[in-house]
């Protein structure tokens, strides 16, 4: 039997849910996990992961040198996250919220120090004075979080066993599409395979960390509220089955793309 508190939450997250375009409805699983937080006395705990890939060199150098918040950051970080928290407080229920910066696994696609820690820093600096923010939501570099993440050699070894051949072709053609505005960034279908490859690895290994025995999440569990489509958490799957049953999509998607 859930408890009141949870339908309410539930019923308000899956009303957000809807408006999200590609969304992944939202699984039971989460249902589940919010009851036992209230029934424990445990505060509901959340992760965004938000990108930070070369695009944003580019779009540094567009707005002059600088990073210029864009409307829909604002809109995200002061609006659309708050009105979250809020309805977990009006329930008089805790939310513990880490948003990490995550740059890519791959060094030649590897945002560079300067460009990264800005971004950051502007986005930080958005969430100033904002009461339920500062009482709930901590900002950390991805790789603050762990002291190194290497690709599970297991999927390196047995690739095949763990990803299709029609998976992979989807995948590589995905970021084959992804790479096409940045025509610096182009390089060869099979050199795209062994990135995507190697990046499949570091995200499987990447599952482990966030549902295992040194998360930063009590007993590794926790909601994942994206930032992107859920299509890009489907390998966390390979090695913690049902990882992506945690995905709550309610925020609108790529607040960090400028628009043409």
């Amino acid at each position: 039997m859930r408890l009141q508190q949870t339908q309410k939450i539930m019923g308000d997250l899956r009303l957000l849910n809807r408006n999200i375009i590609q969304n992944k409805k939202i699984d039971e699983w989460v249902d589940e996990y919010i009851n036992e937080c209230i029934l424990n006395g445990k505060p509901v705990e959340i992760l965004l992961q938000w990108c930070s890939g070369l695009g944003l060199e580019t779009r540094m150098k567009k707005q002059g040198g600088t990073f210029v918040p864009l409307t829909t950051e604002i809109d995200l970080i002061q609006k659309q996250i708050p009105q979250i928290i809020n309805i977990f407080n009006k329930q008089n229920v805790r939310v513990s919220w880490i948003i990490t910066f995550n740059r890519s696994y791959i060094k030649r696609r590897r945002l560079g120090d300067n460009v990264f820690f800005a971004y950051i820093a502007m986005i930080k600096n958005l969430a100033n004075g904002i009461r339920e923010l500062e009482e709930s939501l901590l900002f950390f570099d991805w790789e603050e979080l762990l002291s190194e993440l290497k690709p599970n050699q297991k999927i390196i070894t047995e690739f095949n066993s763990f990803v299709s051949n029609n998976a992979m072709e989807y995948e590589v053609k995905n970021f084959l599409q992804m790479l096409s505005q940045y025509p610096d960034s182009l390089t060869s279908k099979d050199e795209i395979r062994e990135e995507a490859k190697c990046r499949i690895a570091f995200e499987s290994e990447e599952a482990q960390f966030l549902a295992g025995d040194t998360s930063p999440f009590d007993k590794g569990m926790f909601i994942l509220i994206p930032l992107e489509r859920s299509e890009r958490y489907i390998f966390f799957d390979l090695l913690v089955p049902e990882f992506t049953k945690r995905i709550v999509s309610v925020l609108k998607l790529y607040p960090w793309r400028m628009e043409n």
